[in-house]
């Protein structure tokens, strides 16, 4: 097997030299190649399918007796992948399709005699799985159209060496070297050498060395298909918090607000509880105070009116009310406030009228403007008193 690693070494040193002096055009700003990491390419991107040809020399016990020449024989490869990584792919590969040699003995794959030598000739197939590594890919960086890619690999299968009546097949295992010249994003050329190693006797061939194996060169092509390239990572800006933190800030601020304007509605609530009540009037079960300006009566108020319909107009059939609606003098002209009383009055007066179903003929409507201010504070006078 001399001849066998000469060949091999020969090769990689070729495909080494070649892939490690090119142009990898993969370097930053500062000159550093740049590597991955890479997105996960999906189930049915960056496969390849190939074929090729060539010679193949099988290496036995004593293949290396005889001449050179007559142990070359035809070699087919068929094979699929697919790459996992622009630097990790696998494959799987058929190797054949026959195998000449010399032997000592007249054994089942033996022909002529040629001297002290017999010629040997057997069908040859061999089926391995393969781990491929893009070595060009791994030291320069992933370039999609590098003209030279030189990929090592290693892989198992079984190997079956036939002849008529007689078949012999044994676990075997292969390492090799492809060179993918680029041609296009779809094709490549590939150069591939590679060393089959499998056990004694493969070949009929008794003693002698444990390890037999087969040397075999091809020119083949490889087709792409699916997506054909690799998309690096690329890194995430740094996030902008300030425009969240803007808005947090403005959500606080107005959460201070609402707090401060519940407390003054509490502090209104208060007040309204603690209100004096209308002595002046002694005919005047309820007042309904309005906000400044308005002839409308907030939640609280209405609250207030329900339960003084129910309390004591719903009950009294026979009783007749008078609305006074009033404004108070601290704001607005005189005309205003009467206008503004009238409405706050008959405000009232819709509500009993048209919620509550009250006849309108129990109901007188007064309105004082801003004449008959009752109470020393301005917001008591905004009011409508009802009075039996």
């Amino acid at each position: 097997m001399k001849f066998t690693k000469i060949l091999l070494a020969a090769v990689l040193m070729m495909g080494a030299t070649v892939a490690m002096a090119q142009e990898n055009g993969n370097r930053d700003a500062n000159g550093k190649i740049v590597r991955g990491p890479y997105e996960t390419n999906k189930f049915f991107d960056n496969w390849f399918f190939g074929a090729g040809v060539g010679v193949n020399v099988y290496t036995g016990e004593y293949d290396w007796k005889g001449d050179f020449g007559p142990r070359m024989s035809f070699a087919l490869d068929i094979n699929a992948g697919k790459w996992i990584t622009p630097t990790v792919g696998a494959r799987v590969q058929y190797s054949g399709i026959q195998a000449k040699g010399w032997t000592t003995a007249d054994n089942v794959f033996a022909r002529a005699n040629d001297g002290e030598y017999y010629k040997q000739k057997f069908g040859y197939h061999f089926l391995h799985v393969d781990a491929m590594w893009n070595l060009s890919n791994s030291f320069s960086g992933y370039k999609e159209t590098r003209r030279w890619d030189f990929v090592p690999y290693v892989g198992f299968g079984i190997v079956r060496a036939h002849r008529t009546g007689y078949t012999n097949h044994k676990p075997a295992a292969v390492i090799g070297l492809i060179n993918e010249i680029y041609i296009s994003d779809r094709i490549d050329i590939t150069l591939e050498g590679k060393q089959m190693l499998v056990g004694q006797n493969f070949d009929g061939e008794t003693g002698g060395s444990k390890l037999e194996g087969m040397t075999t060169a091809t020119i083949g092509v490889s087709v792409k298909v699916g997506k054909t390239n690799f998309k690096r990572v690329q890194k995430a800006e740094p996030a902008d918090y300030t425009p969240y933190n803007n808005r947090i800030k403005e959500l606080e601020a107005q959460n201070a607000q609402l707090a401060n304007a519940n407390k003054a509605l509490n502090n209104e609530v208060e007040a309204l509880r603690n209100r004096p009540v209308v002595k002046d009037v002694p005919n005047a079960p309820v007042a309904l105070f309005f906000p400044i300006g308005k002839a409308t009566l907030d939640s609280k108020e209405l609250v207030n009116l329900d339960y003084y319909v129910k309390t004591a107009i719903e009950g009294s059939e026979n009783k007749n009310f008078t609305i006074i609606g009033s404004a108070d003098s601290a704001t607005g002209t005189k005309e205003y406030n009467q206008k503004l009383s009238e409405k706050r009055a008959q405000y009232v007066a819709d509500l009993l009228i048209n919620k509550y179903g009250i006849d309108a003929s129990r109901l007188t409507i007064k309105a004082v403007g801003s004449t008959d201010n009752q109470f020393k504070e301005a917001r008591l006078n905004r009011t409508v008193l009802m009075v039996e």
